[in-house]
């Protein structure tokens, strides 16, 4: 009986390999996987913690436009409360002189202090309120800035805990796939 090689029929017989030679690349080829598995995931986890730091910079710059435009509008009250002061100084003024009262003193003169004085409590209470609102958002830009660095001061350690993940997995794996590498070598050497 004719023995039996593999082969093709057309090309005639092939040289006989061992199939061992084709194996020993299987662990190699499992620790590449999980090598690059965990470099995927490293880089994921890097673009989120990017994203987060930019997301965080973004805050800290709205925070400070909208305490900017809280100041901006008070500067614009303040203006328009010592407009309005004025014009009802001016009109007092105008009505006491049409009844033939004396604007320099008396009466007339007490109420024109308690408009001006009036248009003040008016200005620093718009002041104040302005003051606790740009402070309360300083502090909150200044919140947002510390998680934005935070958020980019973990970028490195990502890399580093990747990096041992992977060189951990890959010998994991090629172990797995190839239990006897120190034995088999120790045998060869032999």
């Amino acid at each position: 009986m004719k023995e039996h090689v593999r082969g093709h029929r057309h090309l005639g017989n092939l040289i006989v390999h061992k199939e061992e030679r084709h194996w020993a690349a299987v662990p190699f080829i499992v620790a590449a996987v999980a090598v690059a598995g965990t470099a995927v995931s490293v880089y994921a986890t890097v673009q989120q913690q990017q994203q987060q730091a930019d997301l965080q910079k973004s805050l800290a710059k709205q925070k400070q436009t909208e305490k900017q435009n809280v100041l901006a509008q008070a500067e614009f009250e303040q203006a328009q409360t010592s407009r309005k002061a004025a014009l009802l100084l001016g009109e007092e003024q105008a009505i006491f002189s049409a009844g033939g009262v004396d604007t320099g003193s008396g009466t007339s003169l007490i109420n024109e202090l308690d408009t001006v004085r009036q248009a003040g409590l008016e200005n620093q209470k718009i002041k104040r309120q302005a003051t606790l609102s740009s402070t309360g958002l300083e502090f909150e830009s200044q919140v947002a800035k510390y998680r934005a660095s935070i958020a980019q001061g973990a970028i490195p350690l990502e890399l580093a805990g990747g990096v041992l993940q992977a060189t951990s997995s890959g010998f994991s794996a090629y172990r797995a796939a190839r239990p006897n590498v120190l034995t088999d070598w120790y045998q060869s050497q032999g």
